[in-house]
């Protein structure tokens, strides 16, 4: 062989010898098998979703966690035929076969794989038990291995199951005539207009910082025979009574956003299928199919950050004739911390005057810090992973949404700038609740210190987007519905063959309407869900008169009454075909 074959050899033999050490680095190092777990893991919690979705009208509450709970004593509930029958009687019956099918083959191919799993020994010391491991794990990360192969079946099959659990037949989905509620605008604006024009004067300490102070949206259901009953307005404050810890956390908050002020959220995808677990969960007990636990339960695996204690107080317009007037609101809280008898013994707080009404802080009560509710966040609770939350509280959360922006878009309250942080609320965990509806987050800063920014999302929308839709705030809520449709965040969903723009909040928009008239979002929900979307992002609505198309526009004096007919209606009757009328306790499950 002459020397210039023999260099031939070398140069062809180098990138196959170099791929083999690239691989045997990332067999010795675990990647292989940590990866196959993981992507047991997800499907193992898609598969454990979808049966804790078909089971939420018959099993409520933390016990809907047993269904898929090999502990638990109704651990094997799905697999029975009349128990599947009573929960898919708006399927038609061969539908009713076919997802008791699938879901016995995905157990089947999960135990499968599982059994794979258990051959793996990571802590043998014998030279040929080692050997075997080392042996599976060269075979398990070939792409025609028997796990790669079961896992891709998985894979398939647990599309299938989605798609059958979503399907109705056409004539379940039509209502009966007079079936649903209609609802009516809350003609609340002007109440919390007020409300926050008197808490805005009467934060009149020497703090150089900002008072976050959460405002309660009125809860749903609001029906047209309910309204005009002359009853006064009452809604619920939250003020913070650690403001030094709560600025420190919206601080941090603010630099994650100030990466992506015109999204909705952060970068979290849901294609990113590594757990963000301690070390502990990584270790050998994870290969246990048994121990990987559904992620709707918010209680057992969703990492949960709640806000600092604060204080519960409803408010309530009040006679003239009061002398109790709050002369500083953050003295006043800071008061009710430091007294002896419990701030729940105290019927009022006093009075915020103002020139033309005066508002009642009454029934103060703690809330966090040792209590069983906390408040949390909204941009805590959806992580961008729709595997997290069950489809119901998905849906509830986006009709407490469109109508939280629905009946404060009129109100500073809320602006044009606004993301999930800005939205939070109070959750019982205990029981897995959210108990007094959402809340909305507004920055005061004191009458003293008039320099500081009011609000971490004070600035400005762009003017193209100002220039493309008359409606920012009403955009922004149609880019919320999408992520809850396709379970990510808005920042990861961005498509290389949509439209570009160098304007980023422009862009957001072109990428939101290609998903919409691509298809994916009624693919992800319903045509109802689409439309709703529709709406918001090209903001026209048909004239209840059938005349045409009418745009939306905020100084229409029909403004809060057409956003509820085109979106918080559809929504409103989406959740009710499914589940019934909401109730003030939404389970967080």
């Amino acid at each position: 062989m002459s020397g210039f074959e023999v260099v031939g050899l070398i140069l062809a033999l180098y990138p196959v010898v170099a791929d083999a050490v690239a691989y045997y680095r990332v067999v010795r190092s675990g990647d292989i098998i940590h990866d196959l777990v993981e992507e047991v893991r997800a499907e193992r919690v898609i598969f454990s979703h979808s049966i804790q979705h078909l089971c939420l009208s018959q099993v409520s509450g933390t016990d809907v966690v047993g269904v898929v709970d090999p502990n638990s004593e109704i651990f094997a509930l799905w697999q029975q035929s009349s128990f599947l029958n009573k929960l898919l009687a708006s399927h038609a019956a061969e539908a009713t076969t076919a997802i008791l099918e699938t879901l016995k083959s995905i157990h089947s191919e999960l135990q499968q794989v599982h059994r794979e799993l258990d051959r793996i020994n990571p802590n043998a010391v014998d030279f040929r038990t080692r050997l075997r491991t080392s042996l599976f794990t060269l075979r398990s990360g070939q792409e025609a291995s028997a796990m790669k192969t079961g896992l891709k079946k998985i894979h398939k099959l647990n599309k299938r199951l989605r798609r059958l659990v979503s399907s109705r037949p056409q004539h379940k989905q039509l209502p009966g005539p007079g079936t649903e509620a209609t609802l009516c605008s809350s003609s609340c604006a002007g109440f919390a207009t007020g409300v926050f024009r008197a808490v805005e004067s009467h934060y009149r300490c020497s703090c150089q910082r900002n008072h976050p102070t959460k405002l309660q949206v009125p809860q749903l259901p609001l029906r047209s025979q309910d309204a005009g009953k002359g009853q006064k307005p009452m809604l619920q404050l939250l003020f913070s009574a650690d403001d030094d810890m709560l600025e420190k956390r919206s601080t941090g908050t603010r630099g994650a956003e100030s990466t992506s002020q015109s999204t909705l959220s952060g970068e979290t995808s849901v294609s990113s299928l590594r757990s963000q677990g301690t070390d502990l969960e990584h270790s050998q007990a994870d290969y246990s199919l048994s121990s990987v636990q559904s992620n709707n339960s918010l209680a057992s695996s969703m990492t949960l950050v709640y806000n600092p204690k604060c204080y519960c107080l409803a408010v309530t317009e009040c006679g003239k004739d009061r002398n109790d007037e709050i002369r500083d609101i953050c003295a006043s809280i800071r008061a009710l911390g430091q007294a002896s008898d419990s701030p729940s013994k105290q019927q009022t707080l006093g009075v915020l005057q103002t020139d033309s009404v005066n508002y009642e802080l009454k029934s103060p009560r703690p809330i966090g810090d040792g209590d069983t509710r906390a408040v949390l966040s909204l941009d805590d609770l959806f992580t961008g992973d729709r595997n997290k939350l069950a489809r119901r509280h998905r849906i509830s959360l986006a009709l407490s949404l469109a109508w939280g922006v629905t009946t404060l878009h009129q109100t500073p309250w809320i602006g044009p700038s606004w993301t999930w942080s800005d939205f939070s609320a109070i959750m019982d965990r205990q029981r897995g609740q959210f108990d007094e509806g959402l809340f909305i987050t507004k920055y005061f800063s004191s009458q003293q210190n008039p320099n500081i920014t009011e609000t971490p999302c004070a600035e400005a929308p762009p003017s193209l987007l100002k220039i493309a839709l008359g409606e920012p705030v009403v955009a922004r809520l149609g880019y919320a519905l999408i992520e809850l449709a396709k379970g990510e965040r808005f920042a990861s969903l961005h498509e290389p063959s949509a439209s570009t723009s160098t304007d980023k909040d422009l862009q957001d928009l072109l990428t939101a309407r290609h998903l919409l008239e691509t298809g994916v979002v009624r693919d992800e929900e319903c045509e109802a869900y689409s439309a709703v979307v529709q709406v918001c992002l090209y903001q026209q609505i048909h004239r209840e008169e059938g005349l045409g198309m009418k745009t939306l526009r905020s100084q229409d004096a029909w403004f809060e009454r057409d956003l509820t007919r085109a979106i918080v209606q559809p929504l409103y009757n989406i959740y009710t075909r499914e589940w019934g009328s909401p109730s003030p306790a939404v389970s967080a499950y």
